[in-house]
């Protein structure tokens, strides 16, 4: 089960725990910026350009309408840009300020 969420079927997720998991990501690239955070064969991408990528997809979904709290579904093959929108969308949901 995920934290903050409720079982019931229709509940929505507790903010506060997305926000945080999102925060993760700001918090590790203030210590870790320049370390590789996501490494898919010979392309390696820092915490820094992760977390700059996801803030212009979280950037992208607010002037596209998503509102936080709204639900995203994610579809992609298993490629280095996951964890970009994953982000992203964490970001996006979490709060209408990022």
């Amino acid at each position: 089960m995920i934290p903050g969420a409720d079982d019931r079927p229709g509940a929505l997720l507790d903010n506060e725990n997305v926000t945080n998991l999102a925060r993760n990501l700001t918090d590790t690239t203030r210590i870790h910026a320049g370390r590789v955070a996501v490494r898919v064969d010979n392309a390696a991408m820092t915490y820094r350009a992760l977390d700059e990528a996801s803030a212009r997809v979280a950037g992208l979904l607010h002037e596209r309408g998503l509102k936080p709290g709204d639900r995203v579904g994610i579809m992609m093959p298993n490629v280095a840009e996951v964890p970009v929108v994953y982000y992203g969308v964490l970001r996006a949901v979490a709060s209408s300020s990022r």
